[in-house]
């Protein structure tokens, strides 16, 4: 198994975990308590038996990188945006992903990601004929994590297969705001087909899937559809 590389797209991504599972709800508990580990870890911890002057230099040392790294930014408003929407470049982190992963970066996809300036701005992502196939998934999925405002994704025509839809479904289970998803006229068979039925079973917000031109039996299909349609009402 590949492990990932540690983009900061990745360690962002652990920040939230952490967040959630930890912090939510106290989010400048998270804040004071990383800014307490990183002065006792990298000024403070560095000196066991420091002397008060010799304690007072590092605390002066570390208020100065404060200053200099988080007050210049949070005290300027575009300086603050800026930062909050450009952790790494879309296309940059795929990129990095898809070496983690020993898959040759898709140039239809890094074309794409290029145009967008930031995770935010992205709605809508189609990716329709691309074929990026089975392992082309598993690098795509951590950029999908970033995009929080992402409602509608096209993987028409993709050359995927059921391995490649179970990851997207595990990925898309826990997203934010994906709502519709087109899978059409990929190889997706019974297997698949569970995985897809299982993912519009537990998360409410999958309101249209469409599954035109793949391998599995039209009562799956039929099933999934349905689901999604009942989704779709019960909003």
């Amino acid at each position: 198994i590949n492990e990932p590389v540690d983009t900061p797209s990745n360690r962002y991504q652990r920040l939230e975990r952490l967040y959630v599972d930890v912090y939510k709800g106290r989010g400048m508990e998270m804040v004071w308590n990383a800014v307490d580990t990183v002065y006792r870890c990298e000024y403070d911890g560095k000196l066991a038996d420091a002397t008060p002057d010799e304690q007072a230099e590092m605390y002066t040392r570390f208020q100065g990188d404060f200053d200099r790294e988080v007050s210049s930014v949070i005290n300027n408003q575009q300086a603050f945006s800026d930062m909050v929407q450009g952790v790494t470049p879309l296309r940059s982190d795929y990129v990095a992903n898809c070496l983690s992963h020993r898959v040759k970066a898709n140039s239809g996809v890094v074309t794409l990601l290029s145009h967008f300036k930031s995770d935010r701005a992205v709605r809508e992502l189609s990716l329709q004929g691309n074929y990026i196939g089975d392992n082309g998934v598993l690098p795509l999925l951590p950029v999908l994590a970033r995009m929080h405002n992402l409602t509608d994704i096209n993987l028409a025509n993709n050359g995927i297969r059921n391995d490649g839809v179970r990851h997207l479904c595990r990925a898309l289970a826990s997203h934010p705001s994906v709502c519709r998803i087109d899978l059409s006229h990929n190889a997706i068979a019974r297997a698949g087909g569970k995985d897809i039925l299982s993912l519009v079973n537990t998360c409410s917000r999958i309101i249209a899937v469409d599954l035109e031109g793949t391998s599995m039996d039209a009562a799956l299909r039929t099933r999934i559809q349905e689901r999604a349609a009942a989704n779709a009402d019960s909003k």
